[in-house]
C-alpha cells in the first residue's frame, strides 16, 4: 500500500485540527446561547413560558450554527490557511528547495512565523551557493599551483633548455610553491581563529605606528606599482592582541595595494568617535557591485572571477574574525561611485 505523502498527511491533521475547534466553538456558543435564554427567563417582562414549542431550541441551534460558522470561517482564514502554506513551504525546504518566499497573512503569531521563513530560506539558499562557492574555489586555489608547478618541472627535464629557461620555470615553480604555502597558512589561520573564543595577549600599543610599519614592510608591492600612501590621523594607543592587528592590517593594505592602479593613491585615515576609533582605507581600484561586497568575507571567495590578481580569498574572512575577536566591526562600501575603488571601514573599542 503507497503511503500518503508528507503534503496530504499534514493536510489532513490541518483538517482534523479544523473540525476539533469548530465543534469546541459550537458547544461554547450553545453553552452562551443557553445562558442568555436562561437570563431572560428570569427577566419579569420577557415571557419566555408562551413561545412556541422548541422556539428556544430552534433559536439556540441556528444561533449556534451561525456563530460557529462565522467563527470557523475566520479561524480556517486567518489560522488555517497560512498554516497550511507555511506546512507547504516547509515541506519544500526539506526537499532542498530554498527558493521560496511566503506571503505573510493571518494573526500576528503566523505572519511572525511566515517571516522568519523566508528569512531562514534566504539563509540556506546563501549558504549553499556558499558551500559550492567554497568547494570550486578551494579546488581551483589548490589545483592550479600543483598543475603549475608539475608542468614546469617535466619541462625542466629537456636537456636543450637554456640557462635562462631554466632560471623562469624555477622561479614559477618556487612563485608557486610560496602560493600553496601562503595558503595553507591562511587556512591554518583562519581555522584557529575561528575555533578561537577569548582574546589573549592584549598589550597597549601606538596602532598608528603600526599602520605605518604595516605600510613599510609591504613597500615592495606597492614600489612595483608606483603606488603612494596618504596617511593621516593623530597617534592613538589601543589595548589589544598586536599580533593579530598586524595581521589585520596587513591583510587589508595588501588588498588596496593587488586591486589599486598603478600611480594611484591608497588613502588611510584613523580618527576617535567616542569610545572607538575608526579606520578608513579608500584606494582607486575598479571597486566591487553589491553581490560582490555581500559575499566578500565568505570564505575563498573573489571578486576576481578570472584570479588575475592573486590571492586565494582568504584574507577578508581573517580580518573579519580578527575584528570580531576585538568587538569591532568592519565594513566594505564604494568609495564614491560604483567601479571607481571601494572604502574599508574597521571600528575598534578604543
Amino acid at each position: 500500500m503507497k503511503r500518503p505523502h508528507k503534503n496530504t498527511l499534514n493536510k489532513i491533521k490541518l483538517v482534523l485540527a479544523f473540525s476539533s475547534i469548530v465543534f469546541v466553538l459550537i458547544i461554547i456558543s450553545s453553552y452562551w446561547m443557553f445562558t442568555l435564554f436562561w437570563i431572560a427567563g428570569k427577566i419579569p417582562y420577557i415571557d419566555t413560558q408562551n413561545l412556541p414549542r422548541h422556539t428556544g431550541d430552534l433559536i439556540l441551534a441556528a444561533f449556534s450554527l451561525i456563530l460557529g460558522v462565522v467563527l470557523s470561517v475566520i479561524f480556517k482564514r486567518v489560522i488555517i490557511n497560512p498554516l497550511y502554506v507555511i506546512y507547504g513551504a516547509l515541506d519544500k525546504i526539506a526537499n532542498g528547495d530554498y527558493n521560496i518566499n511566503i506571503e505573510p497573512k493571518g494573526i500576528g503569531a503566523v505572519r511572525t512565523v511566515a517571516k522568519k521563513i523566508n528569512i531562514m530560506a534566504k539563509e540556506l539558499d546563501s549558504i549553499e551557493i556558499m558551500r559550492n562557492d567554497f568547494v570550486n574555489n578551494f579546488s581551483h586555489e589548490f589545483k592550479t599551483p600543483i598543475i603549475s608547478i608539475e608542468g614546469f618541472a617535466k619541462m625542466l627535464r629537456d636537456d636543450s633548455l637554456s640557462q635562462a629557461e631554466r632560471e623562469e620555470y624555477l622561479s614559477i615553480i618556487i612563485s608557486e610553491s610560496r602560493r600553496l604555502a601562503e595558503l595553507s597558512t591562511n587556512i591554518l589561520a583562519l581555522n584557529k581563529l575561528e575555533n578561537q573564543t577569548i582574546l589573549s595577549d592584549q598589550t597597549t600599543f601606538n596602532v598608528s605606528e603600526q599602520l605605518r610599519l604595516c605600510v613599510v614592510l609591504l613597500e615592495k608591492k606597492w614600489a612595483e606599482k608606483n603606488i603612494t600612501f596618504d596617511f593621516e590621523g593623530d597617534e592613538y594607543e589601543i589595548y589589544a592582541n598586536e599580533n593579530l592587528l598586524q595581521q589585520l592590517w596587513l591583510n587589508i593594505i595588501d588588498n588596496a595595494i593587488k586591486y589599486s592602479p598603478e600611480g594611484s593613491e591608497i588613502k588611510i585615515r584613523i580618527s576617535r568617535k567616542g569610545h572607538h576609533l575608526h579606520f578608513v582605507f579608500e584606494d582607486k581600484g575598479k571597486g566591487m557591485t553589491e553581490e560582490q561586497i555581500a559575499h566578500a568575507f565568505d570564505r575563498f571567495y573573489q571578486a576576481d572571477i578570472n584570479h588575475k590578481t592573486g590571492g586565494n580569498g582568504i584574507g577578508l574572512s581573517v580580518a573579519k574574525k580578527i575584528c570580531e575577536l576585538h568587538e569591532g566591526k568592519i565594513t566594505i562600501r564604494p568609495t564614491q561611485a560604483q567601479d571607481s575603488g571601494i572604502t574599508v571601514e574597521i571600528i575598534l573599542p578604543y
